[in-house]
């Protein structure tokens, strides 16, 4: 089994999702030979999720899940040279409340305040490289695009990698208002007071694909 650890980067801006081959070190691409073999892999979606955490500034918070619903890798001459995820926002979920409490809450997120979901039902994560730096620490960036707009991120993860399997697990941090979720966001509204929510939504992800 192949254990591949990724380091946190910056992030940049696109408003198109290009189509790209990963690039992927050398000494990386011959590990993964001996595992994987050649073909496309494709989303297990009854295992692949994206937990969600946000909190206003008091430090009371929600946090729940979004069932990743389709996407691929594909491996060539043992190495992943493209893969992407897409995420289903109707299934987005409160872990913390109960059903009969969460309505109001995921109406809320659903609506055009946050995410848009009858406007923009999916939204995607397109890998774009693979890099490792001098200490041997690695990096994973893609474009995430929701509500339309597309920017560049970067996050740790762990990847396991078996016959007929690849799993990804990884934790990122990104700032909603860069794709346009604004609401109680203390940037653009003032005197929210307690009812200000950060900026700052915390994922993970945890995502299978199989052969």
């Amino acid at each position: 089994m192949l254990f591949l650890t990724l380091a946190l980067v910056g992030a940049g801006c696109s408003q198109t999702e290009p189509v790209v081959e990963m690039e992927i070190a050398p000494e990386e691409a011959e590990a993964m030979a001996d595992e994987l073999q050649d073909g496309e892999y494709m989303i297990d979606s009854n295992i692949s999720k994206v937990a969600w955490a946000a909190e206003k500034i008091t430090k009371q918070g929600h946090n729940g899940e979004i069932v990743i619903s389709e996407g691929s890798v594909s491996i060539v001459e043992g190495k992943i040279v493209s893969g992407s995820v897409i995420m289903d926002m109707e299934t987005i979920t409160s872990l913390d409340l109960p059903a009969e409490k969460s309505g109001g809450l995921l109406a809320h997120l659903k609506s055009e305040d946050f995410f848009f979901v009858e406007e923009y039902p999916t939204s995607k994560f397109v890998f774009t490289s693979l890099e490792t730096a001098e200490d041997g620490l690695q990096t994973l960036n893609g474009d995430l695009t929701m509500r339309e707009i597309t920017r560049g991120v970067s996050f740790p993860v762990i990847i396991e990698t078996e016959e007929n399997m690849i799993h990804l697990t990884g934790d990122a941090t990104i700032d909603r208002t860069k794709w346009g979720v604004n609401a109680q966001s203390g940037k653009f509204f003032a005197s929210l007071g307690d009812n200000a929510v950060k900026d700052d939504i915390d994922l993970t992800l945890g995502v299978t694909w199989t052969k």
